[in-house]
């Protein structure tokens, strides 16, 4: 009989103690989910605001990036640098794609981007053939038939 109540006790206990690893575990787990989704907000900002920096650093190349703009002529080595510019905002765009939910996608901004700087399209239609099936489907549905 004693026993019995040793061995009930014994397992009352460790009950109690896996139920308070789990409930570790929960708090625990839901920390490290805040902290990813702080660290990918935080990625996405540095995504965002990287071109802003580009310019702000090469002083020569936002002077390129406003013959784009004015649609002025460009010289073969301005178009390389403008084509590297805009393939790197494209490879951002499909990692969004990939990563990103639809709903936290800018398309609008990427809408206006192809309506407004002809160097986005003729980009395009030249390296879409290099990216996921999927991304240039997405594109042309969303992007550039809108």
């Amino acid at each position: 009989m004693e026993n019995d109540r040793l061995n009930r006790w014994l397992t009352l206990g460790a009950n109690f103690g896996v139920i308070a690893g789990i409930l570790l575990l929960v708090f625990e787990l839901r920390q490290n989910n805040e902290l990813m989704g702080a660290e990918a907000r935080y990625n996405r900002l540095i995504v965002n605001t990287e071109n802003y920096a580009r310019m702000a650093e090469n002083p020569d190349f936002a002077e390129i990036w406003l013959k784009v703009l004015d649609k002025e002529e460009l010289t073969r080595v301005e178009q390389m640098r403008v084509d590297a510019f805009l393939l790197h905002a494209f490879l951002v765009r499909e990692w969004s794609y990939r990563e990103l939910p639809e709903s936290e996608l800018p398309v609008e901004r990427w809408r206006r981007n192809h309506r407004q700087i002809k160097q986005y399209g003729l980009l395009w239609e030249r390296e879409k053939s290099n990216f996921d099936p999927g991304f240039v489907q997405f594109m042309n549905e969303n992007v550039l038939n809108e």
